[in-house]
This record gives structure tokens, sequence and C-alpha cells, in this order.
């Protein structure tokens, strides 16, 4: 099997290739599918500025006192930007997304579901951020009053908390429900689209000949429903993680500056690491994909020639051959284990590490009476928060590294499936529809 490289330019054309009929069907206009995402999260964080600003606006008009406990110097902080020559910048990025949606209105009709769901849950998602965010001040302001023991101010303070976590659940719950559900509209297109050119024009017989296909099967039936899953997560996740980097960094970076300096810093030469470890681990999966085909259709072949191998009592050759891919296969697993422990090594020093740069950070400062000890706690949850952010390779580098490998199978297989098939000395057998029965 040939090695794959992720920075390699055919690996993302095969890439965009695989994703781009399902959200955007023509297939020489691929500057055009990804300057679409691109106006996609354009309008989603010029919603949530808007948010923001209504919100921020809007407590610190009718409640003052709570919010400038909460989010001290936010309002200010919006209305400089609305007061500055940023809001028209701000305005003229949106136009450009609404005019670009209603230029591209009519080749997305057929694609509008997949594009309205991206849009729900990406607005759950920035709804949650944007609570999670105000849950992070209510805990500092929580820790703060059981530090000055002021009774009075507790309760109500706790009151917000709770009712802050609990707005979470749904918002989470039904972002999660909507993106399965995507998923599994594009499991289905995906795989009637492979359906259709593996049984057009006789493809599933040429690819008997073709050794570079193996298990076509197993590509179609499976391979789909993985890299289906795996792009929608990772999407989200990436679009997810940019968001909380910008609101959390936004909110440590008044707190310390070197504390988000130091972590993005670390965090970053971390990534580099594991993703400079894991390119064996993209070509290990991929033969791992294909072991495990071989393996599967070694047995389905002893069962629907059951009959056959019993008469001809091959059960020992039979038995020899399903061994010798078995073992081909563990060894696999094995050497797959191997990197995954080395690169674990890294990841968990990684997360423990963080615990204690908030503190080292921060805790001088409280030391010095420059913040609260609810500031500190703030700190540390947000640090933690941030991290996952900046370490969204680092979490899910062993997916990252299947999908490498599942894009490469599939996009191989639409290739063959899609070259023209030669039709030369091809004997047919005519149908012809008579009054009589006749061999000629």
């Amino acid at each position: 099997m040939s090695e794959i490289d992720i920075f390699d330019r055919q690996f993302w054309q095969r890439f965009l290739a695989l994703v781009q009929p399902y959200w955007y069907p023509l297939s020489d206009r691929r500057g055009t599918f990804l300057g679409l995402l691109l106006l996609l999260i354009t309008f989603l964080l010029i919603t949530s500025f808007t948010t923001v600003s209504a919100i921020s606006l809007g407590g610190q008009h009718y409640f003052p006192e709570i919010f400038n406990s909460i989010a001290p110097g936010l309002a200010d902080s919006v209305a400089q930007i609305i007061d500055s020559p940023a809001i028209y910048f701000i305005g003229l990025l949106l136009l450009a997304t609404i005019a670009g949606f209603a230029y591209y209105r009519q080749q997305l009709q057929e694609r509008w579901q997949p594009w309205l769901m991206s849009i729900i849950i990406l607005l759950l998602l920035l709804s949650s951020t944007g609570v999670n965010v105000l849950s992070s001040y209510l805990s500092r302001d929580l820790m703060t009053v059981m530090a000055r023991e002021q009774l009075s101010k507790y309760f109500p303070l706790l009151l917000l908390y709770s009712s802050s976590l609990i707005a979470i659940v749904p918002l989470m719950v039904f972002s999660n429900y909507i993106k399965k559900k995507l998923c599994l509209y594009w499991q289905q297109w995906l795989t009637n689209y492979f359906l259709d050119k593996y049984l057009y024009n006789r493809a599933y017989y040429e690819l008997k000949t073709n050794l570079d296909i193996d298990n076509p099967d197993q590509r179609i039936s499976k391979e789909v429903e993985s890299f289906t899953q795996t792009i929608l997560d990772f999407w989200v996740a990436i679009l997810n993680q940019v968001v909380n980097l910008i609101s959390y960094g936004i909110v440590l970076w008044t707190i310390s500056k070197l504390l988000v300096t130091t972590l993005v810093v670390y965090s970053v030469l971390t990534n580099l690491s594991v993703i400079f470890c894991s390119q064996w681990l993209v070509n290990l999966n991929g033969e791992k994909l294909q072991y495990e085909a071989n393996f599967r259709y070694g047995l389905i072949r002893i069962r629907d020639n059951a009959e056959s191998i019993a008469f001809s009592r091959g059960e020992n050759q039979e038995l020899s051959l399903v061994k010798r891919r078995f073992t081909q296969l563990m060894q696999n697993l094995n050497r797959i284990l191997n990197w995954e422990r080395n690169i674990e090594f890294i990841t968990v020093a990684y997360q423990n590490s963080i615990f204690i740069i908030p503190y080292l950070a921060v805790g001088s400062l409280y030391f010095s009476g420059q913040v609260e000890l609810g500031t500190v706690t703030q700190a540390s949850i947000l640090c933690f928060q941030l991290s996952g952010a900046l370490s969204v390779i680092l979490r899910r580098f062993d997916s990252l590294s299947t999908l490498a490998a599942v894009v490469n199978r599939l996009a191989t297989l639409a290739e063959v499936l899609s070259a023209p098939i030669r039709q030369e000395n091809v004997s047919t057998i005519e149908l012809v529809e008579d009054n009589r029965f006749a061999l000629e």
C-alpha cells in the first residue's frame, strides 16, 4: 500500500472531490465551495458579535449592577467598536455574505438542507460557548463571595450559576442530535452515489481485474460511514474550538497576558509534535483497513462456499489462509498500538501540565492582592477550556489518522469508478422479443 502524506496536494484534492458533491454539486467549482464555507463562517462570527453586542448593551442598560459584576467593561468595549470605523467593515462583511449566498442560491437549492442544518448546529454551539463564558464569571463571583463569607449574595449567585449550567444542556444535546442527523443524510447520499457508479456499465466486473482496488464492498458499506462521521465531528469541533479560542482567550487575556502567551506557545509546539509522530500512524491505519477487509472476506468466502469446501475437504487450506490474514491484522494492530503509546506520552503529559500553568501565572497575582480568589478559579477553568481549543488535533489524532487512510481508499475507488470503461472485444447476449423461441 502506498504511503499517505496529509501534506500532499493530491490528498487534499481527493478530499475535496469526496466532500464537495454533496454540499455543492458542481465538480469544476471547488474554489466556489471553499468560498461558501468561508462566507458561512463569516456570517456566524458576525451573528455572534451582534448577539453579544445586543446582550451586553441591553444588560448594561436594564441591569447595570449585575451585568458589571459579571462582565465588567464588556459593554464599554462593544460601544467602542460600534463607534469606531470597524463597524463599517463588519457591515460590509455582512452584506458580502448575504450577497454571496444570494448569488449562488440557485446552485444551493438542491442542497439547502445540509447548509441549514450546519447553520443551526453552529448557532447552537455559539450559544453554548456564550453560556459557558457567562458561567465562568458566575463561578468566579461565587468563589469570591464564599471567601468573603457574604451569605446574602451567595444564594442568588448560586441560582444564576445553576441556571447557566442547566441552559447548556439542551444546547449541547440538540447540536449533537442535528449533527448526527446530518451525518446520516450525508452517509445515505454518498452510499447511493457509490452504488450507482459501482453497478453502472459493469464497473463491478471490471474491478475484479484491478489489483489496486481491494474489497470495494467494505469501502462502500463501512468506510463511507467512517468518512462522513469523522469529517462532521472534526469540522464541528474545529469551528467550536475557534469560537472557544476567541471567547476564552479574550477573558484570559484580561486576567494575565503571560498565561495566554505561554498556553498558546506550549499548545502549538505539542500539536506539531503529535502531527509529526502521527504520519506513521496514518499509513498503519490504511493498512489496517485493508487487512480487516481481507480477513472479513476470507470468512465470508468460507460461508458462501461451505458446500464445495466440505465436499473437497479443503478445511485445512481455508484455515491456513484465514489465520495468515488474521496474523497480518494482529501484527498491524500491534504496530499501531506501539505508535499510539508513544503519542499518548505526549498527550497525557500535556493534559496534566495544563492544570499547573494557571496557578503559576495567576497565583502570584493573587498573593500580591491584584486579583480575587474567584479569579484564580476562573482562570483555571478557562485555561482548561482554552487548552481544549488549542489541542483539537492532539485530542483527535487517532480519528484523523484513520480519516486520512479512508479518504485515500474512497477517493481511489471513486476515481476508478468514474474512469471510462473500455468496451473493446466485448461479447454480449442480445435479447429479442418475438412470438417464438429460437437459438441462433
